[in-house]
C-alpha cells in the first residue's frame, strides 16, 4: 500500500514538477552543465518547505499553534508574499538583463 501511495503521489506532482524537470533534463542532456545548479537550486527550493515544517512538528509544534500564527499576523503575511511574488516576477522579467551586467 505505501508503494501505491507513493507512486501516486508521484504521478500528481509530475503536473508540476514535469514543467521543470523535462526543459533542465534536456539541457543537461545538450551539454549545459548550468542545468545541473538549476537543478539543484530547484530541488533545494521543493524541499526547504518540506524540512522546516518536518523539524518544527518534531519540535512541538501544533497546527493550532500555526493557525494562530497566521490568524494573528494575516495582514504582515500577505504584505511578505505580495512583495515576493513582485520580486519573482521582477527576476522573471528582468533577470537576463541583470545577470549580464
Amino acid at each position: 500500500m505505501k508503494n501505491l501511495t507513493g507512486v501516486a503521489i508521484s504521478f500528481l506532482e509530475l503536473a508540476c514538477t514535469g514543467q521543470v524537470y523535462a526543459p533542465i533534463g534536456y539541457q543537461i542532456q545538450q551539454g549545459k552543465l548550468d542545468a545541473v545548479g538549476m537543478l539543484v537550486i530547484y530541488n533545494l527550493a521543493f524541499i526547504t518547505p518540506l524540512v522546516v515544517i518536518f523539524l518544527l512538528a518534531y519540535g512541538g509544534l501544533r497546527s493550532e499553534s500555526l493557525i494562530a500564527l497566521q490568524k494573528k499576523h494575516t495582514f504582515a503575511i500577505k504584505i511578505a508574499l505580495g512583495v515576493l511574488f513582485l520580486l519573482l516576477a521582477a527576476f522573471i522579467l528582468l533577470g537576463d538583463r541583470l545577470m549580464s551586467q
